[in-house]
This record gives structure tokens, C-alpha cells and sequence, in this order.
């Protein structure tokens, strides 16, 4: 962006990085490992004391709707909308400007609050961010969670997963998520197909001693 600035304002007469596309030569983003929670590790963390009961229920919401921390911290009761016999949460999401229109689910309607005014926040007096992930981290260890880094943003990969494993395509999962590209999305299948080798060779193991 800022070589692009650059070319704009006629401080360089042309982007170098353009050239690397003409060479063969753009370097590939690199893979990031995501850690998620399991349908049986979101049960424990159900389970589990949380320091704040405000931040537990706003984790836990996020496990089934798949909301980012921003859109959390910034969610009103206005969003939460009548249709028909369903509440449905409507929003444009704060990161990509993208629209949502999400059915809530019983699970995700469990951990809501008690319902204020229509212009007041959904979670109130959520603490600062640094403390937020403090408490996520401290009610994972609570709730036996070994092995991985959980963090608020871990609900919303919690989500994606679980998503996928019951069955829903790619394509409507990229859009309750509001990723602008499909190629976002392809990232929680390599989740899957890690629990799939492991759970293939989980079988092959109790069979070691006819090897």
C-alpha cells in the first residue's frame, strides 16, 4: 500500500513488487496454524468457571454465530431482530463492512443476557482487551483445555469447524463468517483433514500389537 501511495503521489515512477508477478517471484503467504475448540472442548469450557461472566457469555455466543471480538464489543440489541418465530442477528460486520443475517440458534440464544434497550450494548462492561484474552486464557486452563492457545478469537474458529463437521458447505460458511473470498474460508477444511488423519490413525493404533 504504501509503494502504491508511493507511484501515486510520483515519489517512485512504478511499484517494484509488480515486477515480482512478471519474474515468477511473489512469495506465498505463509501458512498460519489455527487452533479451535472442539464441539467436547466447548462443552468443558460450558462447564467451566470464567472470572467474568460477561466475557463467558460473549465467548460462548461467538462459538455459535462466529462473530469477530470487534463486532462482540460493539453488538446492540437493536441487531437482535424478530423473524416470524426466529430471532435472526443483522448487523454490517465492523472489520469488512460486510452484511450479516444470521439465524440464532437455541445454543447461541442461551448465552445472550437478559435483553435491555434497544440501543444499549449486548455486553456490557466487557473489560479491556488485554484483560479479555487474560480470562479466555485462564478459563481454558480451568476447563482442562491442553495444547492450545485459546484466545476470543478461537470461538469464531470454534464456530467455522463446527459449522463444517455438521455438514454445512464452504460456501455458506464463508458467508456466515463475511470473508470477502472463498480462499479465506478453504483455510478451516486443512482443520478437518487433520482431525480426519488423526482419527484414521487413532483406529490404526489400537491394532499396533498386529503390525
Amino acid at each position: 500500500n504504501a509503494l502504491k501511495r508511493a507511484v501515486a503521489e510520483r515519489i517512485i515512477t512504478f511499484n517494484p513488487v509488480e515486477r515480482l508477478a512478471e519474474l515468477d517471484e511473489v512469495p506465498e503467504r505463509p501458512e498460519v496454524e489455527r487452533d479451535y475448540l472442539s464441539a467436547d472442548e466447548v462443552r468443558l469450557m460450558m462447564k467451566a468457571d470464567c472470572q467474568s461472566e460477561t466475557v463467558k457469555r460473549a465467548f460462548l455466543f461467538s462459538c455459535f454465530v462466529g462473530l469477530r471480538i470487534s463486532d462482540i464489543l460493539a453488538l446492540k440489541w437493536e441487531s437482535i431482530k424478530d423473524y416470524g418465530t426466529e430471532k435472526h442477528l443483522v448487523l454490517v460486520t465492523q472489520k469488512t463492512g460486510e452484511p450479516l443475517n444470521l439465524p440464532l440458534s437455541a445454543m447461541a440464544l442461551k448465552w445472550l443476557p437478559e435483553r435491555g434497550k434497544q440501543n444499549e450494548k449486548v455486553f456490557q462492561d466487557m473489560p479491556a482487551m488485554t484483560q479479555i484474552q487474560k480470562y479466555v486464557r485462564r478459563w481454558a486452563d480451568a476447563a482442562g483445555i491442553v495444547g492450545k492457545t485459546v484466545t476470543f478469537h478461537t470461538s469464531r474458529h470454534a464456530f467455522a469447524v463446527m459449522s463444517l463437521e455438521s455438514g454445512a458447505d464452504i460456501y455458506t460458511v464463508s458467508k456466515m463468517l463475511t470473508h470477502k473470498t472463498i480462499q479465506t474460508t478453504t483455510a478451516y477444511l486443512k482443520l478437518l483433514d487433520k482431525k480426519t488423519n488423526t482419527a484414521v490413525n487413532a483406529v490404526s493404533n489400537r491394532f499396533s500389537d498386529m503390525l
